[in-house]
């Protein structure tokens, strides 16, 4: 496919279009569904008001012809499409129920509408009617949803997703393939490819599921993706509210951050936006409001603590940092507290679960790396693929790992040979008649008789050193000389030997060090 989207700020006009015919997946007859087509200028706060999409005062769009949405205090979507959204304290949606208006209350029983049962971590565990009845129970794995559980007839469906976690085939509980409808290739008893943006190309459709592009649940009443922080439209490839962050918490070097709408920075064939992050604290407790933890310190049970290889106590939050101006550094993940450590630019690095499958490592407040900086519980964007993604990471840390090994290696080997070379040319030598200390057979080491040039003088009083030792044939014994010379010389093998030593001591201790 040629010419995905593009998304552009500064009034400047969005596109979406496709240079070069879609061609369709093997078996399939007929054009694909959803051809991602869109051409509409925008204003110079990225809104597309001239294309009979309606905002209000706070940027939320308002109407997308036949569609219309309203949002709460928090510009969070309430109402649209006959549904109407409850949240909970976390701003986790936990509800939704057919509503004629946004003030019309949810009824406490019957099957129009779903209660959502969440883990601690946000995922939905399970569904139910409004009468609580349960309807679907949903299986995880590495905080990835591999398959679902029909409460009615207990049958399991397998999820088979793509790189970017988006929902690719369900199968039944042994994988059965077969032919479906016109698609005359045996598969699942669901199957979706996507476009860049989210439109969906159905290709089997026998155990209709909600889960959808990039994971996210694609609500059947209004088409829109949820997110957790926002609503998407994979009909026009942007976020229906801006980031709520704002524009200063964007990248100045990145100019794709500064259109608050956009998906992805625009990059989605290789980037994500995850739901669900972490927030990490060094050598510091968050910053709580009393009255949310009742008073209590150091703050809410889920905070865990892990005392790093650098001696640092890290302390990880689940879900987002206590306040927005405190010292906790955002991951927009899963944080693996064993992993975590400072770079030398003093920025905590972390092995960090995206969402989909990947463990990658990151830097906090860093937006331009591959979990990106999150505000106040709103998500960032993890690139996967290309320069920005995992092969860079791959590459940079093998890098590390290589400069990590050498500069251990070249400390070893340096400081071991110069140990060596001192033990050699500190040690006496036999027949040496010049500086020989009386009453022995075993003559100064060339260290000494060097130093007897350098340092001729004589002390005011004699010195016993030692005389002997290995690799002379003569047994370590004291003996006394008022030279200078003699008595720093003839303690250079020994110094040498526990420099040799010491060098072999750290060079285990370095290798073993995980580079940061």
């Amino acid at each position: 496919m040629d010419g995905p989207k593009t998304r552009t700020s500064g009034g400047n006009t969005l596109s979406s279009r496709r240079t070069a015919p879609l061609k369709p997946k093997s078996g399939l007859s007929g054009p694909p569904a959803n051809t991602e087509g869109l051409s509409c200028p925008a204003n110079t706060n990225n809104q597309l008001t001239t294309c009979s999409f309606g905002y209000d005062a706070a940027g939320n769009m308002t109407s997308n012809n036949p569609f219309f949405y309203t949002y709460d205090a928090e510009n969070r979507l309430i109402w649209t499409s006959g549904y109407r959204y409850i949240y909970d304290g976390d701003g986790q949606r936990v509800e939704k129920c057919a509503a004629a208006t946004a003030t019309t209350p949810c009824p406490t029983s019957g099957t129009n509408g779903t209660l959502y049962w969440r883990g601690t971590g946000g995922d939905t565990q399970a569904e139910s009617d409004l009468s609580g009845n349960l309807q679907e129970e949903y299986i995880y794995f590495n905080g990835q949803r591999i398959a679902r559980r029909d409460a009615s007839t207990g049958a399991v469906h397998y999820y088979f997703s793509d790189h970017l976690g988006s929902t690719s085939i369900v199968t039944d509980a042994v994988g059965t393939l077969s032919l479906c409808g016109s698609y005359s290739v045996a598969t699942g008893e669901d199957e979706s490819d996507y476009y860049p943006y989210g439109g969906e190309i159905v290709l089997c459709n026998r155990a209709p599921e909600n889960y959808k592009f990039t994971g996210q649940e694609r609500d059947s009443e209004s088409g829109l993706d949820y997110f957790g922080a926002r609503h998407y439209t994979s009909a026009i490839g942007r976020f229906m509210v801006p980031d709520p962050a704002g524009i200063l918490a964007q990248e100045p070097s990145a100019p794709q951050s500064w259109n608050l709408y956009s998906y992805a920075q625009n990059m989605p064939l290789r980037a994500i936006d995850p739901n669900g992050l972490d927030c990490v604290y060094v050598n510091s407790m968050p910053t709580f409001d009393a009255s949310s933890t009742g008073g209590t310190s150091p703050g809410p049970p889920d905070m865990t603590f892990h005392t790093g290889d650098d001696g640092n106590t890290y302390g990880v939050l689940t879900g987002d940092c206590a306040s927005g101006t405190d010292n906790g550094f955002y991951f927009d993940g899963t944080v693996d507290a064993t992993s975590l450590g400072l770079n030398p630019n003093g920025d905590v690095v972390g092995s960090v679960d995206s969402g989909s499958g990947f463990s990658t490592g990151c830097s906090g407040d860093c937006p331009e790396s591959l979990i990106s900086e999150t505000a106040n519980g709103y998500q960032g964007d993890v690139p996967i693929y290309g320069i920005g993604g995992q092969g860079a990471l791959i590459l940079q840390t093998a890098g590390l790992e290589a400069a990590h090994g050498l500069s251990c290696a070249g400390y070893g080997f340096l400081a071991g040979n110069a140990g060596a070379a001192l033990f050699q040319a500190g040690q006496p030598v036999a027949g040496i008649k010049r500086f020989r200390t009386p009453g022995t057979t075993v003559g100064p080491s060339p260290i000494s008789e060097t130093l007897r040039d350098a340092v001729p003088q004589k002390m005011p009083f004699r010195v016993p050193t030692p005389v002997g030792g290995p690799g002379t044939g003569t047994p370590l014994r004291l003996a006394y000389t008022n030279k200078a010379g003699a008595a720093i010389g003839r303690y250079a093998p020994y110094v040498g030997a526990a420099l040799t030593i010491y060098s072999a001591y750290k060079l285990n201790q370095c290798l073993s060090e995980v580079p940061k």
